[in-house]
């Protein structure tokens, strides 16, 4: 038996079948979300540890959600590297989740072990959807 995240990385799920599952078996979907959703590998967890408290946007709607869409599946940190800010982190990093830990919330970073997620059919079925409990996972 292949499990879903080596399906995942050898392309045997694709966004598509995401998409599908979201349309015609919402409870289905949200057991594949929570199968490919993972925490992201920290590469200094002493100088930019994944928060766990956050100032996250709020949007319309009971879950307040954030995203970034990148290919990276490391939260780093290096300081003095081309593209970081000066505290040495991908200026994605504060987009995501700016870090306060006085007055942010409790908040999830997560990775989706899914390639090209973001994809025309899984936006539409997401946004087609009676089912809301996805938004919950996301």
């Amino acid at each position: 038996v292949v499990s879903l995240k080596v399906g995942a990385e050898k392309e045997i799920i694709r966004p598509d079948t995401l998409a599908f599952l979201i349309n015609l078996a919402p409870s289905a979907a949200l057991d594949l979300v929570d199968a490919l959703a993972d925490v992201p590998e920290e590469d200094s967890r002493e100088h930019h540890p994944v928060p766990i408290r956050a100032c996250v946007p709020t949007g319309v709607g009971p879950w307040p959600v954030s995203c970034a869409y990148q290919l990276d599946e490391h939260w780093s940190w290096a300081a003095g590297e081309l593209g970081r800010t000066e505290r040495g982190t991908w200026p994605w990093h504060d987009k995501l989740a700016r870090p306060n830990p006085k007055q942010g919330q409790e908040v999830r970073v997560q990775v989706m072990r899914l390639q090209g997620i973001v994809d025309i059919k899984v936006l539409n079925a997401l946004a087609s959807t009676k089912d809301q409990r996805i938004f919950s996972r996301l």
